[in-house]
């Protein structure tokens, strides 16, 4: 069962089509992606007080906080975790 929607969120978008006039329920909204697959992303590794970020290539999309893999300059694949800025996190 889902709840109508009293304010559209501004963090959400329709995954559906929702014609005019009609009632919006929560299961017709989700987030959107902050990553889409093939476009560069910065990855940040943080160790004690190092931090140390290099560029990659996300190969999925995702929102924050999903897990996605990415390719860096030597093809090497690996996950990481986006935060609420779109960099991936090591």
């Amino acid at each position: 069962y889902s709840y109508p929607v009293i304010k559209f969120p501004k963090n959400r978008v329709s995954k559906i089509y929702i014609p005019k006039n009609k009632i919006i329920y929560q299961y017709m909204l989700t987030t959107p992606n902050i990553v889409e697959r093939y476009t560069p992303i910065t990855i940040i590794s943080k160790s004690g007080g190092i931090e140390i970020s290099f560029q990659a290539t996300a190969l999925e999309s995702g929102k924050e906080g999903d897990f996605i893999k990415v390719k860096d300059k030597n093809n090497k694949i690996f996950k990481v975790k986006l935060d609420k800025n779109g960099n991936g996190i090591l």
